[in-house]
């Protein structure tokens, strides 16, 4: 991921970031995911809920008692993000926690108004990594919880997988950042 724009310790809200008035990244492609046009056409209405949760929130606080940091997104990862949906890139709400120490975990919340949880996680899929990559989907099942797995075999020793975790009843996908299948599983049982 790019490096940390803004470092935000203690933040227990949301962090969303102004937008830019044009993407300069393009969305790759991978052949599992649906392409952007037959998820804009075949959009579910928001989900009904009573009141959405701050996206801080969906988070652990923790990482096996080591308190998480919280920061912005690489602005890179947002840009293709927000192309792939035809958003402004501030119209996506992050929230993040973090251990960087030596099991090394990422973990944020995007939602994406207007945008299912389904639907930001194919986007998701097509914009984890930069558009030069090739990722392999995969669905994998840890901590009880099936996730989709994007890894780039050339990327992935630099930046990690991506493990994607949609919340269809808080409109947010959770995706966690980490280079072992373990560190994901155990930061999956610190979710609140």
């Amino acid at each position: 991921m790019a490096a940390v724009a803004l470092l935000l310790a203690g933040c227990t809200q949301p962090v969303t970031v102004p937008g830019a008035a044009t993407a300069t990244a393009t969305a790759s492609s991978v052949p599992t995911a649906p392409p952007a046009s037959a998820a804009a056409e075949t959009a579910a209405p928001s989900v009904e809920v009573e009141e959405l949760r701050d996206l801080q929130e969906l988070l652990p606080s923790d990482f096996g008692g080591v308190a998480a940091h919280t920061f912005a997104v690489g602005r890179d990862m947002l840009e293709r993000l927000a192309a792939d949906l035809g958003v402004e890139v501030a119209d996506v709400q992050v929230a993040f926690a973090s251990d960087h120490g030596p099991a090394f975990i990422q973990m944020f919340a995007i939602r994406v108004t207007g945008r299912s949880a389904q639907e930001l996680a194919g986007a998701l899929v097509r914009t984890a990594y930069p558009a030069e990559a090739t990722p392999e989907v995969t669905t994998v099942r840890l901590a009880g919880r099936d996730l989709t797995a994007v890894h780039d075999e050339a990327l992935g020793p630099q930046r990690g997988t991506f493990y994607l975790l949609p919340r269809p009843e808080q409109e947010a996908v959770i995706v966690a950042q980490a280079f072992a299948q373990p560190v994901v599983e155990a930061a999956l049982g610190e979710l609140p």
